[in-house]
C-alpha cells in the first residue's frame, strides 16, 4: 500500500471530521463510486429537526449484486452528542434508505467543532413476514466506529484497510459489513490480551520478591502468578472503561486559580480553611496562584488535611466538576507521566496505591490527594489485594517496559498500555439494532471465562452467561410479569416485547406517532398501561 493512501487513512480517522478528507476516503474505498456534488441539505423532517442541522449526500455505489449504497455526512446540532440519541440517528438514515429504495449507507455523524465523530454502517437487512408478527417492515442495524482527534483509530484502520488498499476489486455489501465486524474486534483484542497476560505471568514466576511473598502466603508460585496476572490484567482493562466514562481524574481542587477567584473562595470560608488555602497556594504572578502539588501529595500532608482542602471547593460549580468530565487519557497521560517524570516504578509507586488506596477506599468528597482529583470508590472486590497480599510491606516491582516500551528503539510498542491504547473501549452495551465496533464491557466476562482453567470453573462455579441468553431470560421474565399484571394474552405481549423496537423504528421513519400505525393486537395498544 502506498504512503499516500496510508496518510489519507490516518488523516481521515485521526482528526476532527473534514468533509474533503471524507470525500477522498470515499473515492478510494469504493473505487468506482458515483461521486455527487456536496450540496448542504437542510430540509430535515420535523421529527429529527431538534437533533440534525443538515446533511450531505456525497456518493452512491452499486455492488456486483445490485445492492445500492449511499455515502452521507450528517451534521448534528451542538447539544446532540454523537454517543446519544443513537436510535434517532439510525432512524434518520433508515428513512433516507426507505425513501430512496437503498440497501445500506456509510455515514459520518459529526458536530461542528467537536474532535470526535462516528463512522457508521447502516443496513436494512431483513423483513418480518407472516412467519413473524403480522407486520411488514424492515429494521435497520447500525455498526459504528468512534474516531477523530484523541480517539484510538487502530481498529477502524485495520479492519477497513483490506478494502481501502484493493484498487482492482469493488467491495460487495457483505464485505463492507464484514469490515464493521464487532466479533473480529473481540477476537483480536482477546488474542493480544492473552499474550500480555502470559508475558506478565512468566515474569512473576521469576521475580524474587514475588516468589518470597507467595511462599509467605502459603501458595504455589505458578498458581499464585496465574491468579495475580489475571487480576492485574482485569484491573487495567476495567480502568480503560472507567476512563472512557470520564470517571478518572475529575477535578475538584484547582491546580491554578486566579487572584479574583481565590479571594472570593477565601472570604467565604472559616479560619481553618483560610489557613489551608494559605498553606497550599503560592503566588506565581500578579493574577495567578498555583497549588503546591509536591506538598499535597506528600506523606506529611494528612488525609484529614486533604478533606479540609476538598471541602473548600465542594459543591462550587466552577471547580467541583461532575462525574464524566475526567480525562479520557487518564492512564497514559496522568499515571504514566507521573511515573516517567519522577523516575518511579509504574506498578509499585503508582498502580498499587491507585488500586488499593484510591479505588478501594471511601474518601470524603472522593478526593485523592496523590492525583489531586476525584476518584470513585468501587466496592466489589476487584480492587482489593488478592489473597491477603501485603502490598504495602514489600518492594515488589514490575518493570515499566512490561506496561509500555514506546521508547525502546527498533521495535513496535507492545506493552500492556501500548496494546490497550490501540483499541477503542465503549461503555455502550450492544443492542439488537445498534453496535459499536469497539471493546465493550461484555469483554470482561469473556476474558474471565476464557482464561479460567476448566478445573477452576468447576471448583469456583464460574461460568460466563452469553448476552443472548441473558437477553432471552430478561425478555421472558418481562413478558410473564406484564401478562400477570395487565391481563393481556401471552402471545400478544410477547409480540410487543420482541418486536416493539423494530415497530417504533418503522413508525419513526414513516412519521407515524406512537399509538398509530401499529398492527399489533388491539388488546395491547388499547390497554392504558401501554397507552401512556
Amino acid at each position: 500500500m502506498n504512503q499516500t493512501k496510508m496518510n489519507l487513512l490516518e488523516d481521515t480517522f485521526g482528526n476532527s471530521f473534514n468533509i474533503d478528507s471524507f470525500r477522498r476516503f470515499t473515492r478510494e474505498f469504493f473505487n468506482e463510486a458515483e461521486m455527487l456534488s456536496e450540496s448542504r441539505r437542510i430540509g430535515i423532517p420535523r421529527e429529527y429537526n431538534d437533533h440534525i442541522n443538515a446533511y450531505y449526500t456525497l456518493a452512491k455505489y452499486e455492488d456486483s449484486e445490485a445492492n445500492n449504497i449511499i455515502v452521507l455526512a450528517v451534521e448534528l446540532k451542538r447539544h446532540t452528542s454523537i454517543d446519544r440519541a443513537r436510535s434517532m440517528q439510525r432512524n434518520f438514515i433508515s428513512k433516507i434508505l426507505d425513501d430512496e429504495g437503498l440497501e445500506a449507507a456509510i455515514v459520518a455523524f459529526y458536530t461542528e467543532g467537536e474532535p470526535s465523530w462516528r463512522l457508521s454502517f447502516v443496513r436494512l437487512d431483513y423483513t418480518l413476514t407472516e412467519k413473524g408478527p403480522d407486520i411488514d417492515l424492515t429494521p435497520a442495524r447500525r455498526y459504528s466506529y468512534l474516531v477523530g482527534k484523541n480517539e484510538p483509530n487502530h481498529t477502524a484502520r485495520a479492519q477497513l484497510l483490506p478494502i481501502f488498499q484493493d484498487d482492482k476489486h469493488n467491495p460487495s455489501l457483505d464485505e463492507i459489513e464484514g469490515a464493521f465486524s464487532v466479533e473480529k474486534v473481540t477476537r483480536d483484542f482477546f488474542t493480544v490480551y492473552k499474550e500480555k497476560y502470559l508475558d506478565l505471568k512468566e515474569y512473576l514466576e521469576t521475580n524474587n520478591a514475588f516468589i518470597e511473598e507467595t511462599i509467605s502466603l502459603g501458595f504455589k508460585v505458578d498458581k499464585f502468578a496465574e491468579q495475580f496476572a489475571k487480576k492485574l490484567m482485569g484491573q487495567l482493562a476495567f480502568l480503560y472503561f472507567l476512563q472512557k466514562k470520564g470517571w478518572l481524574g475529575v477535578r475538584i481542587v484547582p491546580k491554578e486559580i486566579t487572584k479574583g477567584d481565590l479571594t472570593l473562595v477565601y472570604n467565604s470560608v472559616n479560619k481553618v480553611k483560610k489557613d489551608m488555602l494559605e498553606k497550599v497556594y503560592t503566588k506565581i504572578d500578579e493574577n495567578t496562584y498555583a497549588l503546591n502539588i509536591e506538598l499535597i501529595s506528600s506523606k506529611d500532608f494528612t488525609d484529614h488535611e486533604a478533606e479540609i482542602l476538598s471541602d473548600i471547593f465542594k459543591s462550587n460549580d466552577k471547580f467541583d466538576r461532575p462525574w464524566g468530565s475526567g480525562s479520557r487519557q487518564f492512564i497514559r497521560k496522568i499515571l504514566w507521566e507521573h511515573c516517567e517524570r519522577n523516575n518511579k516504578n509504574f506498578f509499585n509507586d503508582y498502580l498499587e496505591p491507585f488500586f488499593y488506596d484510591a479505588l478501594n477506599k471511601k474518601r470524603k468528597n472522593h478526593y485523592f490527594k496523590s492525583f489531586n482529583s476525584k476518584i470513585p470508590f468501587l466496592n466489589g472486590g476487584l480492587f482489593e489485594p488478592i489473597e491477603g497480599y501485603h502490598w504495602k510491606d514489600i518492594n515488589f516491582q514490575i518493570p515499566n517496559y512490561i506496561f509500555s516500551n514506546k521508547k525502546e528503539k527498533n521495535r513496535k510498542a507492545d506493552g500492556i498500555l501500548d496494546i490497550f491504547d490501540r483499541f477503542n473501549f465503549t461503555i455502550n452495551e450492544a443492542e439488537p439494532l445498534e453496535k459499536d465496533v469497539a471493546v465493550d464491557p461484555e469483554m470482561l466476562g469473556k476474558i474471565f471465562e476464557e482464561l479460567l482453567e476448566v478445573s477452576d470453573r468447576k471448583s469456583k462455579g464460574a461460568f460466563y452467561t452469553p448476552r443472548e441468553i441473558v437477553h432471552y431470560m430478561c425478555q421472558e421474565s418481562l413478558i410473564n410479569h406484564l401478562v400477570n399484571e395487565v391481563g393481556v394474552p401471552y402471545e400478544d405481549m410477547k409480540e410487543f416485547i420482541l418486536y416493539g423496537e423494530i415497530i417504533r423504528d418503522a413508525d419513526n421513519r414513516r412519521n407515524v406517532g406512537y399509538g398509530k400505525g401499529f398492527t399489533i393486537k388491539e388488546s395491547i395498544l388499547n390497554n392504558s398501561t401501554f397507552a401512556h
